[in-house]
């Protein structure tokens, strides 16, 4: 349940190295980065107004901070897929546990596994599942 500060912001540091190393190389644009920053400063705030509106309750503030990196890394499109991965995946676990009485509506679930195995759905593909939902949109 607990996200420590500083392994938050040794992943942090870690994403900006490797996102400035891209650039650097000519990998990618340094408009990308700055859409990176767009991203991570976005699903924070998104993140702030849950934690705000639920009092701590719904979604810790561990959560808040920890999106930042991840979403550095993703991008705004990317961004929006992992973000509703995490949330789709974490019901289903929620469900789950409320359907084998392994939980109550009370029950506390860390949101952090969520996030990152929706990270690493997203940065594999993001880009497709997007793609595909924009479609059915359109």
């Amino acid at each position: 349940f607990i996200l420590p500060n500083k392994a938050v912001l040794a992943l942090f540091f870690l994403v900006i190295a490797y996102r400035s190393t891209l650039v650097l190389f000519g990998v990618m644009q340094p408009i990308d980065l700055y859409y990176g920053f767009v991203a991570a400063v976005g699903a924070s705030l998104f993140f702030l107004f849950l934690w705000l509106v639920t009092r701590g309750n719904g979604i810790g503030f561990g959560d808040v901070k920890f999106v930042v990196p991840l979403s550095l890394i993703l991008g705004p499109t990317k961004t929006l897929v992992g973000l509703f991965l995490a949330f789709v995946l974490g019901s289903i676990v929620g469900i789950f546990l409320l359907a084998t009485g392994k939980g109550k509506m009370k029950t506390a679930v860390p949101f952090g596994p969520f996030l990152i195995v929706a990270t690493a759905l997203a940065l594999i593909w993001g880009e497709s599942i997007f793609s595909w939902y924009w479609s059915l949109l359109i």
